[in-house]
């Protein structure tokens, strides 16, 4: 296909018109490979089709230049390179993208729902004010401390002995920790499989019932609304049972799991639901998404929370 130096010549010469991506299609803007970067979507025409092709126009960092190529060709190029390339251990291509979350993706995820959701004729009432959430939630993870972030995070990383992986492969039945370091938050959380369990996270579409439990001005963000860029570290820890030795003290009545599927007794747990309490429990309310609790709680961590209740 014919190359230009306007990309103006380009769009006039093939009646190019810009293409919407639905929420069901990967948006390939921005992607680079070889010498070329993705400008935009496109709808092309040639004396060759009367209905239009899909495409992307690319531009040529090498020469200058801009050109169409096939929706396909630059699929294909998109897959073969995120094939090659892995992140802890998860290659790109196992993930859904985009690799970073944003306003825009909240948006889209919210949206999907929309047909299924029960309270379609409250839909756009409630969009606002799970968007009103969103932003609430990115003013306070601006406000928090780094240096005060990362003394709480090591606190729980030192005192339960855990250690940074560079992949998530091969570790089972344990207890991991995802930092997500621009946003100065992290989750505690306990796995059969890690890779399997990073994957969830990464890829999960967030629940828009579940997104405002606390009311607008409280609710914290679900860590699966975060994307795999955004998580910028990973700890994990496999000796579960030393764990439980060294905090016998804490089998406590009084100690409840309280994540997302309701109250139960740590007694009725399993030994690595008990760790993962003990963990999530000693974490400081403000940098832990690992629990129910909202933003600006004034409890230190989330135990002093609990025992309010």
């Amino acid at each position: 296909m014919e190359k230009f130096k306007s990309l103006e010549k380009l769009e006039s010469t093939y009646l190019v018109i810009n293409r919407k991506i639905t929420e069901f299609q990967l948006d390939l803007t921005g992607f680079v490979f070889d010498d070329f970067e993705v400008v935009k979507p496109i709808k092309y025409f040639s004396f060759k089709t009367e209905t239009g092709n899909a495409g992307w126009i690319l531009y040529n960092r090498k020469n200058d230049e801009y050109e169409i190529q096939p929706n396909v060709f630059v699929m294909k190029k998109y897959n073969d390179l995120n094939a090659k390339y892995e992140y802890f251990g998860i290659r790109y291509c196992d993930t859904d993208g985009p690799f970073y979350m944003s306003r825009d993706l909240i948006i889209k995820h919210l949206l999907a729902q929309k047909e299924s959701y029960y309270f379609k004729s409250e839909f756009n009432d409630r969009l606002k004010l799970n968007l009103e959430m969103f932003d609430n939630n990115i003013k306070f993870f601006d406000s928090l401390d780094s240096i005060e972030f990362e003394k709480a995070l090591q606190h729980t990383v030192e005192k339960y002995h855990f250690k940074q992986i560079k992949s998530v492969s091969g570790f089972r039945n344990c207890l991991y920790i995802l930092v997500f370091d621009k946003y100065k938050q992290f989750y505690v959380g306990s796995a059969k499989s890690l890779s399997n369990r990073t994957k969830k996270h990464w890829n999960a579409i967030m629940d828009f019932g579940r997104f405002t439990w606390v009311g607008v001005k409280y609710s914290r963000l679900n860590v699966d609304t975060f994307r795999m860029k955004d998580n910028t570290r990973i700890f994990v820890l496999t000796d579960i049972e030393q764990l439980l030795v060294e905090n016998k003290e804490k089998n406590v009545e009084s100690l409840e799991n309280t994540n997302t599927f309701g109250i139960y007794k740590f007694e009725s747990m399993t030994d690595l639901e008990k760790a993962e309490r003990i963990v999530i429990n000693d974490s400081m309310v403000k940098f832990c998404l690992s629990d129910r609790v909202p933003i600006n709680c004034d409890k230190l961590t989330i135990q002093d929370y609990l025992n309010t209740k």
